[in-house]
């Protein structure tokens, strides 16, 4: 029997949420995500910090950062990771062949260092009561940028419903801090820094919502870190059903595709026979399909094989998909042709093409 066909029924029409009578600015459209309220928790909790700084004996002096102001200095984040310079000093030299105006005009360069020192997104009381915590299933490893995090992923949620087709995969974000939550990922661009499971629209690759990794330890179902990793981001309330999940072998197995098709999310991955539940015994099969594209069904899944290449397991396209020729080859298994439309989709949505 054909896995049953799911009803696409999402919680809002999909795409930008954004009303399109409104003039949008880059500035406006920066705030959805870093909003005025988000920055003045910011300014908030920096100010505290270089309260406690200063009682502490530090010698610059300090002025209360302004929620204007602070969007001034994120400005100049963006400025310096633009226009890369050898040291921050550079920024404000003057009277060079090389030196640069932009960064003098929006603040100086010793009210840029201030503000760098004790930028801080959680309130440093609360993040003596989280370290406190430490060693228990209690702390919170990522206190101190949650405040800001919160913020991005709701507005990532609010302001873009993704469409039909979803990818899971992993991001990195650089870093080489020691935090003891940084990763190194040989096959990324960025090897080194901190690894986010994200949840990204296959059409267009917009972030509809990101989980920080932290450890193996900070997933809470038992049933490992792939399959809590993709649970985690599949929210039917925020999202609907009907939904298509493309996903790679880290995170594809027989119970995360029958869980997820109970919830009534599609899914679709490669997978490696080593797994130790493998989603169908292909060893009488594998005779037949060393030289040849083999399909095979199982318990509701459907295995595409490549022999030199992937295996692919969908549990949200059927048998005869449009773009199958098939030709009974022994019982379960179809002959099917190259272009196999469960690897084609696979691969076309897992990297984000449209």
């Amino acid at each position: 029997m054909a896995p049953q066909a799911l009803r696409f029924l999402p919680t809002r029409e999909p795409g930008p949420q954004l009303r399109p009578c409104d003039a949008h600015t880059p500035m406006s459209l920066f705030k959805t995500f870093f909003s005025e309220t988000a920055v003045s928790t910011l300014c908030r909790n920096t100010n505290a910090q270089a309260a406690r700084a200063c009682a502490k004996g530090h010698k610059y002096k300090w002025t209360d950062v302004s929620i204007s102001e602070l969007y001034c200095y994120i400005g100049l984040l963006f400025y310096m990771a633009m226009v890369k310079l050898s040291s921050i000093t550079d920024y404000w030299w003057q009277n060079n062949l090389f030196s640069v105006p932009f960064p003098a005009t929006i603040m100086s360069r010793d009210r840029y260092r201030t503000i760098s020192w004790n930028l801080h997104m959680s309130h440093p009381d609360a993040d003596q009561d989280n370290d406190k915590k430490r060693g228990t299933a209690e702390h919170d490893r990522l206190f101190r940028v949650r405040p800001l995090m919160d913020t991005i992923r709701l507005a990532c949620k609010a302001i873009y419903h993704p469409r039909k087709n979803l990818a899971v995969d992993e991001r990195m974000v650089a870093c080489k801090a020691n935090t003891g939550m940084t990763q190194y990922m040989k096959a990324k661009p960025t090897k080194w820094g901190f690894k986010l499971f994200v949840l990204a629209d296959s059409s267009n690759g917009y972030t509809a919502d990101f989980a920080v990794y932290t450890g193996k330890n900070h997933f809470p179902t038992g049933h490992g870190l792939s399959y809590d990793a993709v649970t985690s981001l599949l929210d039917r309330t925020v999202l609907g059903s009907g939904y298509h999940v493309y996903m790679d072998n880290f995170y594809t197995s027989p119970k995360l595709l029958r869980d997820l098709f109970a919830l009534k999310f599609g899914a679709c991955g490669t997978y490696r026979d080593k797994k130790k539940k493998k989603i169908v015994n292909r060893k009488s099969a594998k005779k037949k399909c060393k030289q040849e594209e083999c399909k095979i069904k199982n318990r509701g899944h459907y295995v595409t094989q490549y022999p030199e290449l992937h295996s692919y397991t969908s549990l949200c396209h059927s048998r005869n998909t449009p773009g199958h020729t098939s030709a009974h080859h022994m019982p379960g298994i179809s002959k099917e042709s190259p272009a196999s439309y469960h690897a084609l989709l696979c691969k076309a949505h897992k990297s984000g093409d449209q």
